[in-house]
């Protein structure tokens, strides 16, 4: 059973992608704010994650660890990354007590390349968000950045995205 996180103020995203063309109205206000955040160059919301502590479950660097961390860092969150012991998913509850530890200490999770039942017994669990891959370009919002001002690099514009899907599940007072 998760406990309600204080930060957490939006709904995580939805699991189902909507029909072709059709845009859930969670994802117009990630664009919003995503376009809000490129017009500012980001200084707009520069520090709104300032005091928040976020995982990122990984195996050594790639780039969906360093584009998260530096989305997450331009925001002022500090971002720790942890090796998933090998055994992790072995026993039944091994996600669950791990989920439930990292919830206390961290604000979210973010798991890179994790089995996807880890991912939501570690979601159950932890009580505060916890996202599947939100740096990659395979995540559900990688293709919003294309909704974005074509004048900025697509990097950017990704980035962009990261951050709108971070602040809206880490800050409250913001769409």
């Amino acid at each position: 059973m998760s406990r309600p996180h204080p930060r957490l103020t939006a709904h995580p995203l939805p699991p189902v992608a909507p029909p072709p063309g059709v845009r859930p109205a969670r994802h117009e206000r990630l664009v919003d704010l995503a376009a809000a955040l490129l017009a500012s160059a980001g200084a707009s919301h520069a520090g709104a994650l300032a005091g928040c502590h976020l995982a990122v479950l990984c195996q050594g660097d790639h780039r969906d660890v360093l584009r998260f961390q530096h989305a997450a860092f331009l925001l002022g969150a500090r971002v720790t990354r942890l090796t998933p012991f090998p055994a992790l998913g072995q026993r039944p509850d091994d996600p669950v007590r791990m989920g439930v530890a990292l919830g206390r200490l961290y604000d979210a999770i973010e798991c890179v390349d994790q089995p996807k039942a880890v991912v939501a017994a570690l979601a159950d669990a932890a009580g505060v968000p916890v996202f599947d891959g939100l740096g990659s370009d395979r995540h559900e919002t990688a293709p919003l950045a294309a909704l974005l001002d074509p004048e900025e690099p697509e990097e950017r514009r990704r980035e962009a995205v990261l951050q709108a899907a971070l602040l809206s599940a880490l800050s409250s007072g913001l769409p």
